[in-house]
């Protein structure tokens, strides 16, 4: 009776080990991997949106830095025509600054997809009515937006008034007779190239700076 106790015992604890079925294991290692997706795609999303974010923090301090050194030479020297036949109030890429010390300096920004910058050329001479071609030479560039995935939009570059103003251009500050400071509105609006869309559609950096020169020696 004792021996055919034990036996019935052993061949319950043998029929209680029982491993798992093919198909369990399939459910095991499907659900699993689920998991592993899910996880790794949270990673991903999360380190592409930091590198996002930081990029486009990297563009808009730069954007500043730009501004600022524009902003800069416009205190402390006169606004000029930045070329012949300029006309008051229109969207330009080309900013002439007469600098306080001597000389004059040109700013740029350039629009092209792809290679966008803010350029600045110094030394350029007293009597030159036009700023340098940027085809013909080279500017200095203080803010390249290559390489980004972002350019500068259509409503960015200057709209500026002279300190020394001609006929033409009184309506800008009234009278020519009138004489006042001469003024710039610096716009750096960048935008996402197509395709390559970043967190923030359109970053805006603009400000509205006047020269502390009022055009004459003594007042």
């Amino acid at each position: 009776m004792h021996l055919e106790l034990i036996q019935n015992l052993k061949f319950k604890i043998k029929n209680s080990r029982k491993g798992f079925t093919l198909i369990e294991l399939m459910v095991a290692i499907f659900i699993f991997s689920l998991i592993t997706v899910a996880i790794v795609s949270v990673f991903v999303s999360t380190v592409t949106s930091y590198g996002k974010a930081k990029a486009i923090k990297t563009v808009k301090e730069n954007a500043e830095f730009a501004m600022a050194s524009i902003a800069k030479d416009v205190r402390m020297g006169k606004i000029v025509n930045p070329s012949a036949g300029y006309s008051v109030g229109s969207l330009k890429q080309y900013l002439m600054i007469s600098r306080n010390r001597g000389g004059k300096v040109c700013y740029y920004l350039d629009r092209t997809a792809g290679s966008s910058y803010v350029g600045v050329i110094a030394g350029v001479a007293n009597d030159a009515i036009a700023c340098p071609n940027p085809l013909s030479s080279t500017y200095d560039k203080i803010m390249d937006l290559s390489g980004t995935g972002m350019n500068f939009g259509s409503t960015a570059g200057f709209y500026s008034c002279p300190t020394d103003m001609s006929t033409a251009e009184s309506p800008c500050l009234g009278p020519v007779a009138e004489k006042g400071r001469g003024w710039v509105e610096i716009n750096l609006n960048i935008v996402s190239v197509a395709g390559k869309e970043m967190e923030a559609d359109q970053i805006n950096v603009q400000t509205i700076v006047s020269s502390r020169d009022y055009g004459w020696e003594e007042i």
